[in-house]
């Protein structure tokens, strides 16, 4: 017989620890990504100048490294709240008023966040037997890293919604 204290992961404390095993897994993919990207940079820039040839793979590794580091980094910046935004009008706002901004601001950018994701995937769909020119990867994967990166997205910014109807503030939303 297995007691609740030993270690059973069904229920709300067995899915709390996958979501953040999930995002600390994507932490750690995108600084992956953004090491490799510095690395690869360094590669091509080194065979350039100083061997005087080119590696024809550093300019395409890096782009598909820096498209990965820019969707997923999109999400963990809003899982953060570190979306950088002008809130020069929303700060001389009255509190209403700056909330219904606020959330009208997030309705838009999960709408069209949704679009571009669509977007994705059927470009993604369409690509499905085009490979890069010097990478044996199909660009579908980039694009569906680009839908994945803008669903999470648009899941955070709901969150964040919700959130804000229900009164919550900052971290204590984002925990």
């Amino acid at each position: 017989m297995v007691s609740k204290q030993e270690g059973r992961d069904d229920g709300p404390s067995g899915l709390l620890r996958a979501v953040h095993v999930f995002w600390s897994t994507l932490d750690v993919l995108v600084v992956a990504m953004f090491i490799g990207m510095l690395v690869v940079m360094f590669v091509q820039v080194a065979s350039r100048y100083a061997l005087g040839i080119g590696v024809p793979w550093t300019d395409e590794t890096s782009r598909f490294l820096f498209i990965g580091e820019i969707f997923f980094g999109a999400a963990i910046a809003q899982r953060y709240g570190a979306q950088i935004r002008i809130t020069v009008l929303l700060d001389v706002l009255p509190d209403r008023a700056r909330l219904a901004l606020e959330t009208l601001a997030d309705i838009l950018m999960a709408v069209i966040a949704l679009l571009v994701a669509y977007g994705a995937v059927g470009m993604a769909q369409r690509t499905s037997s085009v490979t890069a020119s010097t990478l044996p990867i199909s660009f579908s994967y980039l694009y569906y890293v680009q839908a994945t990166g803008l669903v999470l997205l648009v899941l955070l910014v709901l969150r964040d919604i919700g959130a804000r109807i229900a009164g919550k503030r900052g971290s204590e939303a984002r925990s």
